[in-house]
């Protein structure tokens, strides 16, 4: 019996299944993320209503292991632990002393007959995939990189960027100028995205701050 993972976007779908794949895990298989880029209540991210709607739709007898893989973004990760808890606890017949209390700790459901466990994405505590990928790439990124120039020009000029938005726009620089070749770049839309970008050697996935991911990754495979 395989284990499911949910995630928020089909950038997150991408990722993790690239991991997976590095990893030589095959008992994984991934929901359809939780977000898509129509859904309106995922423009200011992720809904809580919409990660409890994504939980009711799991055939839970089908699974072994339910992960849920969402962003700290700037919340951190014990609030995202808070909301994936609240948002288990509303599954029918789910006790409310279900508690997760850190990731990569998988709980037994009895009504359910599951397991459920979470990773939050992050680099020292905030941050989301952009964040994750700008600090694995294993290519020149100078195009990316002068985006910093760009920044600190904004600043100058009272304007200011996220560094969510700017960590996307870094990432989108990147596969699309810096490692995207010529003859690609005349499909660029096809060729220059996440999905396509997933698919070349161009991050380092040996690299320290993948090591809880991984460690979750595992732990669901089993």
């Amino acid at each position: 019996m395989k284990s499911l993972i949910i995630v928020e976007s089909h950038n997150d779908k991408f990722f993790i299944e690239k991991l997976r794949d590095e990893l030589g895990l095959k008992n994984i298989e991934l929901k359809e993320p939780i977000c898509n880029i129509t859904d309106y209540e995922c423009l200011n991210g992720l809904s809580e209503k919409k990660l409890q709607q994504t939980l009711k739709e799991i055939k839970f007898d089908e699974y072994q292991k339910i992960g849920i893989i969402i962003d700290a973004d700037n919340e951190g990760i014990e609030k995202r632990i808070d909301l994936i808890n609240s948002c288990i606890r509303a599954l029918e017949n789910v006790s409310s002393d279900f508690k997760i209390t850190k990731i990569n700790e998988f709980i037994k459901i009895e009504s359910l007959d599951i397991e459920i466990g979470c990773y939050i994405t992050n680099v020292s505590g905030n941050g989301e995939l952009e964040t994750v990928l700008k600090a694995i790439k294993s290519q020149d990124s100078t195009y990316a990189d002068c985006l910093e120039a760009w920044k600190i020009c904004l600043t100058s000029k009272d304007k200011t960027i996220t560094d969510k938005d700017f960590d996307k726009f870094w990432v989108n620089n990147y596969l699309r100028f810096d490692t995207c070749s010529a003859s690609e770049k005349s499909q660029v839309a096809r060729k220059c995205n996440y999905e396509s970008g997933m698919k070349k050697d161009i991050w380092d996935f040996e690299n320290p701050i993948l090591k809880d991911l991984k460690e979750f990754l595992n732990l669901i495979n089993q």
